[in-house]
């Protein structure tokens, strides 16, 4: 229960009767939410690892970061065979012979994979906008 004391406090403040004290209070309530998440939507937050690097070094990592992204969108396009072939030699730093072993292929059909895949790996990034992919 609201003592006098709150009740005529409310009523000073604005509150008009019209609803209950516990909507009148919600309301404030929402609307104070509100105002904040405006107020943070305008605010800038730099974290401190931004705070250390540079604006550029900020924007290459973040370039870096979509570039990679873009490269495992179109590797997950390629066939199986270039795909694991590619990523066994390149991500995972194995021979074309140790490849071979794993894949049950010969050193040349492996060979083979890996340049047919880079090709084909080249054609989707230039279709996803990347034009300086080399491999």
């Amino acid at each position: 229960m609201l003592n006098a004391f709150a009740i005529a406090a409310a009523e000073e403040s604005g509150f008009s009767g019209k609803s209950t004290f516990k909507t009148w209070l919600f309301g404030i309530g929402r609307n104070l939410a509100r105002k904040h998440l405006r107020k943070q939507k305008l605010q800038f937050w730099v974290s401190d690892a931004l705070e250390e690097t540079s604006l550029e070094e900020a924007e290459d990592e973040l370039i870096r970061g979509e570039s990679r992204r873009e490269l495992y969108d179109a590797m997950n396009k390629l066939p199986d065979e270039y795909k694991n072939a590619l990523y066994l030699v390149y991500f995972e730093d194995m021979s074309h012979e140790e490849v071979a072993e794993v894949m049950h292929k010969t050193r040349k059909q492996v060979y083979n994979l890996v340049f047919r895949g880079k090709q084909t790996l080249k054609g989707l990034l230039e279709e996803a906008g990347i034009k300086d992919a080399e491999y």
